[in-house]
């Protein structure tokens, strides 16, 4: 069994409010398949946060991707950069 990764496919995004930050990331693992990987924390404190979720599929990792950027633009983060 061959795997190949599509790196052109993997996202990342990072949004900051005041002295919080956000930052997910849709990529593969070494099996394939495709990760949602969010990390959050607070900006001074150095505590952090990880949370990793697979998903069967591309589509269902950027469906998950986009509904987390929709809820922290809701809660007044800013996108900062975009991959």
């Amino acid at each position: 069994m061959t795997l190949t990764y599509d790196l052109e496919r993997w996202r990342s995004q990072r949004w900051q409010k005041d002295s919080r930050y956000y930052i997910c990331r849709v990529e593969q693992d070494l099996f394939g398949t495709w990760l949602m990987i969010s990390e959050w924390g607070g900006l001074w404190v150095g505590r952090r946060r990880l949370r990793e979720e697979a998903y069967f599929s591309y589509e269902e990792a950027c469906t998950r991707f986009e509904l987390i950027n929709q809820q922290r633009q809701r809660r007044g983060y800013v996108a900062l950069f975009v991959d």
